[in-house]
């Protein structure tokens, strides 16, 4: 999990990698000697190597990074006709991610695209819930 909104060599820093998670995801027929290899080469990069089950870790990267790419780029969409001086710092840190290049999204897509589409489905059904409530407590004055 050591990455940034930029493509290629402008995404780059030497402390990259510095202290992030470094998932492995091996199968069950992973050699063990092999997920060490990984496992070391984790360490030498100073990432912090972390077993986990292919599954999980996509749903998850779905959820915490994936979706929320997405979502910054819908939020940049919406504020597009706002003058650039009334875009506070929040807006500014909300739509970071907006600069994540398109061939970087489409690949989310073709791979982890179901739990991005459920992330989505989730964030939909809270929103729903958030604007009825809102209506609730304007009416209530």
């Amino acid at each position: 999990m050591a990455g940034n909104e930029f493509h290629g060599e402008k995404g780059w820093r030497e402390d990259l990698f510095l202290n992030a998670p470094y998932f492995l995801t091996p199968g069950k027929n992973a050699p063990k000697q092999d997920v060490a290899s990984i496992k070391r080469f984790a360490c030498y990069l100073e990432a912090q190597p972390k077993v986990i089950d292919a599954g999980l870790h996509d749903r998850f990267v779905a959820l915490t990074s994936h979706f929320p790419a997405f979502l910054s780029m819908l939020l940049k969409e919406l504020a597009n006709n706002t003058p650039p001086e009334l875009r506070g710092p929040g807006f500014h840190s909300m739509t970071r991610l907006a600069n994540t290049p398109p061939q970087l999204l489409q690949t989310f897509l073709q791979s982890n695209g179901t739990n991005i589409i459920q992330a989505a489905s989730q964030f939909e059904r809270r929103l729903t819930r958030f604007i009825s409530n809102a209506k609730a407590q304007k009416r209530k004055g």
